[in-house]
């Protein structure tokens, strides 16, 4: 139930940020059809440093996961009884 609550939370933070951005936008005076392209494509706008930086974070937040899971999966299999070969007849 609470993984709902964040996720419905995400969505409601996405959606009104994404409408203020287009708002935003369109109250500049620019055109609404390129602001939605730019809204729903944000990589194809951005600095090459700015998907640098991104791309970083995004690696940053699967990079402990993945090595914890890395890490249990190698423990398991080292420990593991019913891998080794016993030589008991």
């Amino acid at each position: 139930m609470i993984k709902i609550k964040i996720l419905g939370i995400t969505m409601l933070m996405l959606i009104s940020l994404m409408s203020f951005s287009l708002l935003l936008d369109v109250s500049l005076g620019l055109d609404p059809k390129p602001s939605l392209y730019n809204e729903f494509n944000p990589f194809l706008v951005m600095e090459f440093i700015e998907l640098v930086v991104c791309l970083s974070f995004i690696a940053f937040l699967f990079k402990t996961p993945l090595l914890t899971f890395y890490n249990k999966r190698k423990g398991k299999k080292k420990n593991d009884p019913s891998s080794s070969v016993s030589t008991e007849s």
